[in-house]
């Protein structure tokens, strides 16, 4: 088999290249920058000729491109795409999905039924995986405890959504009614209604507003932009306030591994770290790791949570569905449904240091045996034949 890889600085693309070769397949790669993932014709043309010329199985990649799409179709090439972003971040998405060429793999469940109900077919539901044998080789040092450990450490963006500047120009009783939203979406976990509540009617009369102040802009926006730019306040509101809450815990140290900040006496605020090379030492090196999921990942496992049970880390997650259709809290993990019983977990577990080790190799294994690459991709070359 000769499969053609699109690279894009994925996080898990050195584990999935690996995985390939591990299972005997032939790989070729390609690099490529899209400027605009729907428009580009000099790649489109530069592609169709390249599929043309040499013969691949199929064409894989880390997330769904439009463009891949295309000239796969154009082609009769197979697709493979297998996403970590939920919901995909791509506009038009209708206008490729379906082609008969793509095998177009999803983590999130929600997210996949939603799309098979719609009609769209070679649509595939698949957990993300992680690469244990590899972190299984990182060992931290007491160089790597003081540099990346503590109480309690979370790994990722804080999301400085565009939320605020979307809003401020609006109506006090429209901003009112979307801050409304947001604030009763994260209360909820296990249930997404942002994507229903937000209606034609409604999206009309932003619009409106919009068009009628910067009328040279055309500006429209459409639903799943809305939802996603509300999701991604959400998400800010939660990660900034459960780190918040958790540092009033008395002699609790917080290690934040953001480009984003956060002023407090009890937050330690480290910087970015590597996914390879550096982020492992933070899982290995920390009490207890959060997993504070994107709030429009609807039911999938984020690779953030398996990343931290691949490293032996205790993970702290909020509520997924999918999270508990694998692994058994307070077995496995620990999971909360609201930041109150978040600290509630957090404070129990730092004092229960045997527990929370045990907690922590169990989740390893189950994770190890549960979510391997070899056995993902072989799910994924199964169902493409």
């Amino acid at each position: 088999m000769h499969i053609l890889l699109y690279e894009r600085n994925a996080y898990n693309q050195s584990d999935i290249t690996n995985a390939l070769k591990n299972a005997g397949i032939k790989i070729s790669t390609f690099q490529y920058v899209f400027k605009d993932k729907n428009n580009d014709e000099f790649f489109l043309s530069s592609f169709v000729k390249l599929l043309k010329d040499t013969t691949y199985d199929a064409v894989f990649s880390i997330n769904y491109y439009p463009l891949l799409a295309e000239g796969c179709y154009q082609t009769n090439t197979k697709y493979i795409s297998w996403s970590y972003d939920c919901p995909l971040d791509v506009r038009n998405l209708e206008d490729t999905l379906g082609f008969s060429t793509n095998y177009t793999f999803l983590f999130d469940k929600i997210q996949t039924c939603k799309y098979i109900d719609m009609g769209f077919e070679n649509i595939y539901h698949l957990p993300l995986a992680v690469n244990t044998n590899r972190l299984d080789k990182i060992k931290p040092t007491p160089y790597h405890f003081s540099k990346y450990g503590g109480d309690v450490a979370f790994v990722g963006s804080l999301y400085e959504s565009v939320y605020p500047e979307l809003t401020k120009i609006l109506p006090d009783y429209l901003k009112g009614y979307l801050d409304s939203m947001c604030e009763t979406q994260l209360l909820l976990y296990g249930c997404f209604f942002l994507d229903n509540t937000i209606t034609s009617e409604l999206l009309d009369s932003i619009n409106k507003i919009y068009n009628k102040i910067y009328p040279k802009e055309n500006f429209h926006i459409i639903r799943e932009e809305l939802s996603f730019t509300m999701a991604t306040q959400i998400t800010n509101y939660e990660r900034t306030r459960l780190l918040k809450m958790l540092s009033l815990i008395p002699n609790v140290k917080i290690n934040l591994f953001s480009h984003n900040r956060l002023d407090n006496t009890s937050i330690i605020n480290k910087g970015t770290v590597t996914y390879l090379n550096e982020m492992p030492y933070v899982f290995k090196s920390n009490k207890i790791n959060l997993n504070i999921s994107l709030k429009c990942i609807q039911s999938g496992i984020p690779l953030r949570a398996l990343d931290i049970l691949g490293c032996g880390g205790f993970l702290l997650s909020n509520y997924q569905p999918e999270l508990l259709e694998y692994f058994t809290p307070n077995v496995d993990c620990a999971v909360y449904s609201s930041m109150e019983e978040a600290m509630d977990l957090t404070d129990y577990y730092l004092k229960h240091d045997e527990e929370r080790q045990k907690i922590a190799r169990h989740g390893y294994e189950t994770v190890k045996r549960l979510f391997d690459y070899d056995t993902q991709l072989k799910q994924i070359f199964n169902i493409v034949n």
